[in-house]
């Protein structure tokens, strides 16, 4: 049990810092690739640093995550949107793959490593 809290805490302290760095390089407006554990904590952080959701994007057939709709990656050509948050561990290179695919410049994209 002692793991798991300092696992999330230690995601969520790199989530805000991550995302802090972002805000404070202009971005304002952001995407989530994914639907699970760490995209909630992306979705919580976010919120905490007034940054705005455009909305999530993920390969499943999920319709709706916290209350949001979930689009397919290949709607992302037509939202706006300053960067793409991978919230996803095993599938950063393939959501990377789908990205380009859709256009979205490699420069949008953050990703954090997972940790050790």
């Amino acid at each position: 049990m002692e793991y798991s809290l300092s696992h999330y805490r230690d995601i969520r302290t790199r989530l805000r810092e991550t995302l802090s760095h972002a805000a404070n390089n202009g971005t304002k407006r952001v995407v989530i690739y994914g639907t699970g554990e760490l995209a909630e904590m992306a979705y919580l952080s976010l919120r905490e640093i007034h940054m705005t959701l455009v909305g999530f994007v993920d390969d499943t057939q999920q319709e709706s995550f916290l209350s949001y709709p979930v689009s397919p990656p290949e709607a992302l050509s037509g939202w706006e949107f300053d960067a793409v948050l991978l919230a996803d561990f095993e599938q950063t290179a393939g959501h990377r793959t789908t990205l380009g695919q859709c256009q979205v410049l490699d420069s949008k994209i953050i990703a954090l490593t997972p940790v050790m």
